[in-house]
């Protein structure tokens, strides 16, 4: 099955992390907004994100997916957890707390490999970032 959580999905959970943390910190949203884009949070989005959210840590990344996918003691999030995996992939689906803890662990560690290689691709994209940053 093909993963529902593209990178487009990606891209605007961390910006919006990174514009609350801006507005958090006292920036109304029209002004963190215009910073975040203005400045280099689009260019560094993603290592910004890592930075911010798991301290830029693999580990922190894989036990913090891990406890967002097994965690039980917020009822509502359990349950809508349960809603969105058996309406994507339907009731037979094992849920994450029911995989073998090894599957778990990949799965998360895979999530977190993925998002630092992500981070390490962002300085690639600069010069064509900054080229579309000058057109508008």
């Amino acid at each position: 099955m093909d993963s529902t959580f593209g990178f487009n999905d990606l891209l605007e959970d961390a910006d919006g992390c990174l514009i609350s943390e801006r507005v958090r910190g006292g920036q109304d949203i029209v002004t963190a907004v215009r910073n975040h884009y203005r400045g280099s949070g689009g260019l560094t989005r993603i290592g910004d994100f890592l930075t911010k959210r798991f301290s830029g840590l693999a580990g922190t990344v894989t036990d913090m997916a891990r406890n967002m996918l097994t965690m039980s003691d917020d009822p509502t999030i359990a349950l809508g957890r349960a809603k969105l995996i058996y309406g994507i992939a339907g009731y037979d689906t094992l849920l994450p707390e029911m995989l073998p803890a090894d599957k778990l662990t990949e799965f998360c560690r895979g999530f977190a490999d993925s998002l630092l290689a992500r981070a390490g691709q962002e300085g690639l994209k600069k010069t064509t970032y900054l080229a579309n940053q000058k057109k508008t």
